[in-house]
C-alpha cells in the first residue's frame, strides 16, 4: 500500500508532544527480535515510556497520529520506505525526534542513519536528554534557577 494515499485520522489534540508525563516512543521495526529487543532496553531504561511497536510504515503512522510520539525510532530497511516514512512523520509529528537506525552496508540506508549496534547508547542519549529538558521545564515553570 501506498503510505501517501493512506487517509490518516487527524492527531488527537489532546496529545501534543509536550515535555511533562512519561515520553512516548514509537518503534517502527520489521524485524520481530529487533523490535522486542529494543522494547525491553527501552522499558529496563525508562520504565515509565509509554510504547508502542509497529511493524510497518501504515500501522506506525496511524499509531504516530494518535499518540503524537516524542521519540520515533524507524528501521531503515523497511519493506515500504523509511524515507516516505520519515517525511509522511515529519508532517504529522513536528516535534519528535527521529532515529533511523540501518545495517552497515545497507543499499537502501537514509543519509544519517545509523547502524544498529548503536541503537542502546542513541535511546538512552534520547531518553537522558527527555529527562533533562523535563527537569528544566518544571525549574522555569516554578521560577527556579538552574542549579
Amino acid at each position: 500500500m501506498n503510505v501517501a494515499s493512506h487517509h490518516l485520522p487527524p492527531a488527537s489534540p489532546h496529545a501534543a508532544p509536550a515535555l511533562h508525563g512519561a515520553p512516548r516512543v514509537l518503534l517502527v521495526i520489521e524485524d520481530g527480535a529487533r523490535r522486542q529487543a529494543l522494547r525491553q532496553l527501552l522499558q529496563a531504561s525508562a520504565p515509565e515510556c509509554r510504547l508502542v511497536a509497529e511493524a510497518d510504515a501504515i500501522d506506525a503512522l496511524l499509531s504516530a497520529a494518535r499518540m503524537q510520539p516524542d521519540l520515533v525510532v524507524i528501521d531503515g530497511s523497511l519493506a515500504v520506505g523509511a524515507a516516505a516514512l520519515t517525511r509522511h512523520l515529519a508532517h504529522l509529528t513536528p516535534r519528535a525526534a527521529v532515529l533511523v537506525f540501518d545495517t552497515p552496508a545497507a543499499p537502501r540506508a537514509l543519509p544519517g542513519a545509523m547502524v544498529w549496534t548503536e541503537a542502546p547508547a542513541a535511546c538512552a542519549r534520547w531518553v537522558d536528554a527527555f529527562h533533562a529538558l523535563q527537569r528544566a521545564a518544571a525549574r522555569d515553570s516554578e521560577g527556579g534557577s538552574p542549579a
